[in-house]
């Protein structure tokens, strides 16, 4: 059935997210002129603590201390940008909402060409950057997203189980790559102690 088969854009999309941040971390390390494995232990605890509770409010303080603390981010800088990027910044969440529309076409026999793919891709950039971080707001987006491309209501069902199982990893995922693009974009403005972001953790 169709619920049955769910693994299957669930696992493109874990696939895919994990790619793209592993590019992300490697890009920076090289950037910033720092050890992968460096970079990678002063993003775990918050990438932990962000999946074991499902909760960017339970990860929101471990998430700041690692940008300040060991990675060198100023105190000013992180407080303004964490809590915006925590609402508007969701480029994983956004990468498996593209999956699952695409495997719901494909299920249900819609015609897609050039023109749609990139409107899928647009409206689903564009949804979560508008969605905001509360319960069921993502299935107002499926909603939308359904009904502009034409795939029917039916998929919506799991669409909602999809995106509460690969939730659990877009959350912590999505806060990751804020946590990278913050590095980036405070190293650009000289907001940054790189010697602090490249010294390993005790």
């Amino acid at each position: 059935s169709f619920t049955f088969e769910i693994y299957r854009p669930l696992a493109l999309a874990l696939l895919i997210s994990a790619g793209v941040l592993i590019i992300m971390a490697l890009y920076t390390s090289w950037r910033m002129r720092t050890s992968p494995l460096t970079l990678a232990r002063k993003l775990w605890p918050t990438f932990r603590v962000a999946l074991k509770t499902g909760s960017l409010d339970d990860s929101y303080g471990e998430a700041m201390t690692c940008c300040t603390r060991y990675m060198g981010i100023e105190q000013e800088y992180a407080s303004e940008t964490l809590p915006q990027g925590l609402v508007l910044y969701m480029p994983i969440s956004a990468i498996g909402t593209i999956v699952y529309t695409m495997y719901a076409a494909q299920v249900n026999s819609v015609r897609a060409d050039a023109v749609w793919y990139v409107t899928a891709i647009v409206m689903a950039v564009v949804l979560f950057v508008a969605t905001p971080p509360v319960p069921g707001a993502n299935l107002l987006a499926y909603v939308v997203l359904f009904t502009s491309l034409g795939i029917p209501e039916d998929a919506l069902l799991d669409a909602m189980t999809f995106d509460i199982v690969f939730g659990i990893f877009a959350g912590a995922a999505n806060q990751a790559m804020l946590q990278l693009e913050m590095v980036y974009q405070a190293a650009r403005f000289g907001l940054i102690d790189l010697g602090r972001l490249r010294q390993p953790m005790a």
